[in-house]
């Protein structure tokens, strides 16, 4: 058991340090929200740590949990719909159900954002965002 979540966790980290080295070289760190930037150079600073170590890098410190938390909410709610939701600020234009394609927006405090769905519970699912989203919708 022990071997299996050894090779799980580096599995995990290997794909988090490709991911983020994606974000990197296509939207720079300097477009993602100070947390997410943090979050992202020190995976990178320590691309073999578990999360518990990486939440210790922080100041305060963050629980394993607050590492996954930052986007996992968003993307969570956006996966109980079916239809195919985006969330667009200016002219970037995302899949709500991607981490990645959230991480790349760098969204700011406050911004405003729209939000649009296809598929076959479309209103449910721009509704159920909007609602999410608190009124920070366009």
């Amino acid at each position: 058991c022990e071997v299996a979540n050894i090779a799980k966790t580096v599995t995990a980290a290997a794909r988090q340090v490709e991911d983020i080295e994606f974000l990197r070289v296509n939207y720079g760190f300097r477009n993602l929200p100070a947390p997410l930037r943090e979050m992202a150079e020190v995976r990178l600073e320590h691309p073999d740590a578990p999360l518990k170590e990486l939440g210790e890098c922080f100041h305060p410190p963050i629980g394993k949990s607050g590492v996954n938390h930052r986007l996992a909410l968003l993307v969570q709610e956006a996966s109980r719909y079916e239809s195919t939701i985006y969330i667009q600020s200016g002219e970037r234009r995302v899949n709500a159900k991607s981490i990645m394609g959230m991480m790349s927006l760098g969204l700011d405090n406050g911004e405003k954002l729209e939000v649009s769905a296809e598929g076959i519970d479309e209103q449910a699912a721009v509704d159920g965002i909007e609602r999410f989203l608190g009124g920070k919708v366009a």
